[in-house]
């Protein structure tokens, strides 16, 4: 059996043979665009600490 579907809940996106779960394709995109953004701030943060020498 699936992994969710056992307890009768549905599980959106697809459970690898392995059991663990791979979420739906939209939500990747969302994750990925997260941690782009993160990424991004962390980025411009440290540039701006340096030019005012706070690095």
């Amino acid at each position: 059996m699936r992994a969710g579907v056992q307890m009768g809940l549905a599980v959106a996106g697809n459970v690898k043979p392995d059991g663990q779960h791979e979420p739906p394709p939209r939500e990747k995109e969302r994750l990925m665009n997260n941690i782009i953004y993160i990424v991004g701030l962390v980025v411009i943060v440290i540039a701006v600490m340096s030019f005012f020498g706070l690095r």
